[in-house]
């Protein structure tokens, strides 16, 4: 994930505790997160998480899952995930995921800029 991650241009930060991960989610700004959400006992955090990802700092959630649960898909795009992705078998789809990602950052970045008083 970080390889897909870094190769599109973002900066990557990981962290395997989803309460690490909600910290510096109110700590920084961050464009776009690849979470996964196979952790079931950890939904409430990750809710969190996604929240904050979304809200405050208008990022992207990817949301990874590994075992490909169609209710796992539904309460990640309920939660406000941009992309659900299943087992990510294809490394390549993460990639241009992340490529993606950046180029609708980027876009947001200007607009953003351009909109802004001055």
């Amino acid at each position: 994930m970080q390889r897909a991650a870094s190769g599109a241009g973002w900066d990557c930060a990981s962290s395997d505790d989803p309460r690490d991960s909600l910290r510096r989610a109110f700590l920084h700004c961050f464009g776009l997160a690849i979470v996964d959400i196979a952790p079931t006992l950890h939904r409430q955090l990750l809710s969190d998480l996604f929240r904050i990802l979304n809200g405050a700092s208008g990022g992207l959630v990817i949301a990874y899952d590994r075992r490909a649960d169609p209710e796992t898909e539904l309460w990640a795009r309920q939660n406000g995930a941009w992309l659900y992705v299943p087992g990510v078998a294809d490394w390549d789809s993460l990639s241009t995921a992340c490529a993606e990602a950046r180029r609708l950052h980027e876009r947001k970045s200007k607009q953003d800029t351009l909109g802004a008083s001055v």
